[in-house]
């Protein structure tokens, strides 16, 4: 039964049964008219909606409908089931409530997932055949990895995003979102890329009403230069990583010319760092864990890092088999992501 607490600005109904025996929190921002909706999946594992309430409380504060529904990636169709019914679910809910809820004229709405929800969610986009032909008005894939099959095609077992598929989009002209930059790139290919950044930027401002006063950027070489151009003129770029790639090519005229500000930031202070772990401890923070490799790995480990191909942390065990062992205490453990996956 939803509880109806509310966090600031925020309205949260925790626990709505959507079917299947499973449930769902809605965050609804406290402001006049109706609000913009979105539906965001969480991550492998099963039922960790609460995973996803500090952002979801975030973006309903920034004045955008969330519902947060729980799922179970393991079980025998993959979650599909589930997250079709959570999406039947957040479709009803915007026709039950037009004052409160605003969608595109087909109902579309935004489209969200972290790590497996957001293949599932960019596989649903790509295939809406499997849902009557709707579509999200957008995707917003939030560390997800795109390389292994997913279980969102009409038949229950297609790809997430075949080479054809996506040229088959670009041929056709559909919004396909291609902002990062490789390097090494021909000047048509660095002209089109352009223009698909500032596409992005615009659906940014649409969306926020403005241009961000901050972007805090840490993927580096593949999305900084989206990233100086999309903040607002003498807005902040912070950056604190580099995972694509730390040489950054972009166009510094948009740097200059707007005064716009990089900043540098590496993390925290020693007392920060205790803090950070207390909260670890306490299980209000969970981390974020790509891969764990055995005391042998630790070589391969070190590779990865050296030559930029992590995508994500890295676990090594000491002393023992398996994850796990050693634990003097039950707690939540790590989010497993599956970034490049």
């Amino acid at each position: 039964m939803a509880d109806g607490a509310g966090v600031g600005n925020v309205l949260i109904e925790r626990g709505v049964d959507y079917g299947l025996g499973k449930r769902a929190d809605i965050y609804t921002p406290r402001r006049a008219g109706p609000a913009p909706l979105a539906l965001l999946w969480h991550g492998i594992g099963v039922d960790e909606r609460d995973v996803l309430e500090p952002l979801a409380s975030e973006v309903a504060g920034l004045g955008v409908a969330v519902v947060v529904p729980d799922w179970e990636s393991e079980v025998t169709d993959g979650g599909r089931a589930h997250l079709l019914a959570s999406l039947d679910f957040a479709r009803a809910l915007a026709r039950e409530r037009p004052a409160e809820l605003a969608t595109g004229p087909g109902g579309e709405f935004v489209l969200a997932g972290w790590s497996r929800g957001s293949r599932m969610a960019a596989s649903l986009a790509l295939n809406p055949e499997t849902v009557g032909g709707w579509r999200p008005a957008a995707v917003v894939c939030l560390a997800g990895g795109f390389r292994r099959q997913t279980v969102m095609s009409p038949v229950g077992n297609g790809p997430i995003a075949d080479i054809a598929r996506i040229d088959e989009l670009r041929s056709t002209r559909k919004p396909v979102i291609a902002i990062y930059r490789r390097g090494g790139e021909s000047p048509e290919e660095e002209k089109a890329r352009f223009k698909e950044s500032r596409r992005f930027c615009k659906a940014v401002e649409e969306i926020l009403g403005a241009p961000p006063d901050i972007v805090f950027e840490h993927v580096g070489k593949a999305t900084f230069p989206t990233s100086v151009l999309a903040v607002k003129p003498f807005g902040k770029v912070v950056i604190c990583g580099a995972t694509s790639g730390y040489q950054l090519d972009f166009d510094v005229r948009y740097l200059w010319m707007r005064q716009k500000e990089i900043l540098g930031s590496h993390f925290a202070n020693a007392y920060e760092c205790t803090k950070a772990n207390e909260l670890i401890e306490s299980g209000q923070i969970r981390p974020v864990l790509w891969r764990t490799l055995g005391f042998e790995g630790v070589a391969e480990a070190h590779q990865l890092m050296l030559e930029n191909k992590h995508l994500g942390k890295i676990s090594i065990l000491v002393g023992a088999t398996e994850e796990g062992l050693g634990k003097t205490a039950d707690g939540p453990g790590a989010i497993h992501a599956e970034v490049g996956a």
